[in-house]
This record gives C-alpha cells, sequence and structure tokens, in this order.
C-alpha cells in the first residue's frame, strides 16, 4: 500500500485520482508544489518536493510524473521557480538552501552566490468600477477577467496596467520616467529608451532596445496580476452620450460598462539590484561611473516606489469615472536573505469571517523554523481591526511608514 503521493482532480476536488508515478520508491508526504506558468497552457510544468523522496516533475500538467534529480536527494520542504526566468529554480532541503540555472540537471548551495536578498509583498484589497477595462464591443466596454473551466469569472488589473499607474505617481514626485520614443522599424511603435541610469521606469521594471545593436534589463520588480480571489458577478451600468455638435431632436447614444466589486491579491518580487547596470545586457552607452547608482539614490528609488504601492498614492487606469484606487486591507511583508521563498499562497482571505485568514498565514512558522534569522515577516494591517489571531512572535505588525523604512534598510543598509 502506497503511503501517500500526488493526487489530482478535475473537478474541483469532488473526486480524486492519485497521479501516475514512474517510480517503484515509497512515496511519503509532499510538502510543495511549484508550477512553471511560462509553459504552454495543456502542456504545464509542475514540481513538487518531498521529505524522503526529493523532487517530482510533470511536463503535461499532471498527467504524468518522474522522479528527477533533486539536490543530492536531500530532504526537500520549499521549492520555488524564478518570476522571470523558470529556468531558475529554488529548493529548500534538510542541508541548506539550494538553486539550479538549468531546470535542475545541477545544484548549487547558496554559499555560491547566486542568491540574493529579495523582498516580497502580497496586498489583499477591494477594488471596484470599471478598471484597466479591455476593450469596447459595440457599445459596451468590457473588463478584464479570467475563466476558469468551471465558468468562475476572475477580473483582474493587470500588471502592465499597475506599473502604468505606478510610473505616473513617481513622475508626479519628481523622478523621470521613460516617455518612449518612436521604433526605428515601425514609426507608430514605441520603444524603450533603455536609461536606467536616468529613468526610474528602466531601473525598476526594466527595459528592451531592440535594432541594430539589442540590449535589455530584466527589471528588478516583478508584479502579479492584481486578481479576485473567488468568483465574482459581472454587472452593468448603462449610460449615454451626447455629441458636442447634437442635432436638435437628437437621443443620446447608449453605452453599457461591466463593473465589478471584488476582494483581490497583488504579488510583488523585489530584486536587490536596483540602482546596479552591470549586468551582460545593459545598454553599453550607460557610463562606468553610472552602472551603480550611489546608495543614496538606490535607497531613494525604492523607498519612492515602495510608497506609492503601499500607502497606495497610484491611480488605477479606467474607462468611466468610477472608483479607482485599491483599498487595501492587509499586506504581508516577507525579508529573505535566502532568495524567493513560496510564501504567497499562504495569505489567504476568509469570505466566510470577512477577515484575512491568519490561520493560514500563522503557517508561516515552518520557513522561520528552517531559514532562523535569514527570513523576517511584517504585517501591515489597513483596516484597524482584526489580526487578533496573527502570530505576534512571529509577525512584525507594523505601520506603512514604518514597513517603508524597514524594507530600504533590509535592502540597502548604510552606516
Amino acid at each position: 500500500q502506497p503511503y501517500g503521493g500526488i493526487f489530482i482532480s478535475h473537478n474541483k476536488g469532488i473526486t480524486w485520482q492519485r497521479a501516475n508515478i514512474n517510480t517503484n520508491e515509497k512515496l511519503d508526504i509532499l510538502n510543495d508544489i511549484a508550477i512553471d506558468y511560462s509553459s504552454p497552457t495543456n502542456a504545464r510544468t509542475i514540481y513538487v518536493t518531498g521529505e524522503e523522496s526529493g523532487l517530482y516533475k510533470s511536463t503535461d500538467s499532471g498527467k504524468t510524473w518522474h522522479h528527477t534529480q533533486g539536490p543530492d536527494n536531500k530532504k526537500s520542504t520549499t521549492i520555488a521557480i524564478h518570476p522571470g526566468n523558470s529556468d531558475i529554480i529554488y529548493i529548500g532541503t534538510s542541508s541548506g538552501l539550494y538553486a539550479t540555472q538549468n531546470k535542475g540537471k545541477t545544484w548549487q548551495l547558496k554559499s555560491s552566490g547566486i542568491f540574493e536578498k529579495v523582498i516580497q509583498i502580497s496586498i489583499i484589497g477591494r477594488i471596484y468600477g470599471n478598471v484597466n477595462a479591455d476593450e469596447v464591443i459595440g457599445q459596451r466596454i468590457t473588463l478584464k477577467k479570467m475563466y476558469s473551466s468551471g465558468g468562475e469569472v476572475f477580473p483582474f488589473v493587470s500588471a502592465r496596467a499597475i506599473k502604468r499607474a505606478i510610473r505616473n505617481a513617481l513622475k508626479e514626485m519628481g523622478h523621470k520616467i521613460d516617455e518612449f520614443k518612436p521604433g526605428k522599424e515601425r514609426t507608430l511603435a514605441l520603444a524603450d529608451t533603455g536609461r536606467p541610469d536616468e529613468l526610474i521606469d528602466n531601473d525598476l521594471f526594466g527595459y528592451m532596445v531592440t535594432g541594430k545593436n539589442t540590449y535589455s534589463r530584466q527589471g528588478p520588480v516583478a508584479m502579479s496580476y492584481f486578481k479576485a480571489l473567488k468568483d465574482t458577478p459581472i454587472k452593468s451600468e448603462f449610460g449615454g452620450r451626447f455629441p458636442r455638435n447634437q442635432a436638435p431632436g437628437s437621443n443620446p447614444v447608449p453605452f453599457e460598462v461591466e463593473v465589478a466589486d471584488f476582494i483581490g491579491r497583488l504579488n510583488v518580487l523585489i530584486y536587490d539590484y536596483i540602482g546596479d547596470f552591470t549586468g551582460p545586457n545593459e545598454n553599453p552607452e550607460i557610463a562606468e561611473d553610472k552602472k551603480v547608482l550611489d546608495i543614496t539614490e538606490r535607497r531613494k528609488r525604492l523607498g519612492d516606489f515602495l510608497e506609492v504601492l503601499l500607502l497606495p498614492k497610484y491611480v488605477l487606469p479606467r474607462r468611466t469615472n468610477s472608483l479607482n484606487i485599491p483599498e487595501y486591507i492587509g499586506s504581508l511583508v516577507t525579508l529573505s536573505k535566502v532568495g524567493p521563498l513560496p510564501v504567497y499562497t499562504y495569505y489567504r482571505y476568509d469570505f466566510d469571517e470577512d477577515s484575512i485568514d491568519f490561520t493560514m498565514l500563522n503557517k508561516l512558522s515552518k520557513f522561520k523554523e528552517i531559514y532562523g534569522d535569514n527570513v523576517e515577516f511584517l504585517y501591515i494591517n489597513y483596516t484597524g481591526s482584526g489580526g487578533g489571531d496573527v502570530d505576534k512572535d512571529l509577525f512584525t505588525i507594523i505601520d506603512v511608514t514604518d514597513a517603508i523604512r524597514r524594507m530600504v534598510d533590509f535592502m540597502f543598509p548604510v552606516g
């Protein structure tokens, strides 16, 4: 009789079946899962880790599995895939943190130097209205939304829209941002300027310049969608457009606007190379004395970005005059010296209790047990209520201003 293993449901958990594991080894309790979302939808690459059995991999969305080479077959507890490069995978084991840069062919301990300090932020908040509209179909202004296989609807605000809103807010704070320029191949296309030393958004979010010589930057700030956490009904509002030169007796043109009121989550990952342009593909026109900005400017860029993100001070793009500033409920902040950790999945909303699910959040204690002082958790409560069940030995309950200061000091210490 098998002891455990991987089980798959194709009907939202009504029934389950054991996965097809190509091994004769005893399967123990499996600890963690990571999905490579850059792989094709119908052939997702999925990794799972086990206490004794190591690492398993599927390249067909879980239909078949095989045992693959982990880091010296150590007991594996956690796994995470780099959001910008799926060749890089991190695994936490009984003997330390390992990483691969070639999808598991070879592994290195963290002492190899490929691990960075990272800040991971997960924000849960409410969004209402016709925010980040998708397109106009006839007289209907639609919302961006995803659909599950069961017909559930999940409205979202795209990462691109959020970055655009943050760019505009940073410009209001006095930073220079990329105004873009006509592309060389297509005069109507807009191209990145590629000057992260001068433009804060080219630094934070990256750039790509193409042409005779191509150079690019993988931005140190990565973002997810701000996506609804549960099935959300889409409603319609109706209005009328009045032409500027309306003929006597003519009627306004009716239109329909899709709106949604949802609680969603935004995940953000920040690496430690803000203000560092020494990468191999960076713009060669950057002067040598500007390839690494001074510590004061690096701290300011990070601090101003965090201020815009966490207060929040950005205004979401929209098609109508509806509420367009997200109402934050709470933010989980992870300060990690051992690279990215799979913490986002622990931050959830309990819709039955209408509050953050602190029971799940407190399970982050296992990372503290493994990594000790190399991991620190902060929690920002925006509502002023709830939070009574949070483990105060695990989390530092903190306000936004102090949280920003802690994050800047963690990433770019001075003195």
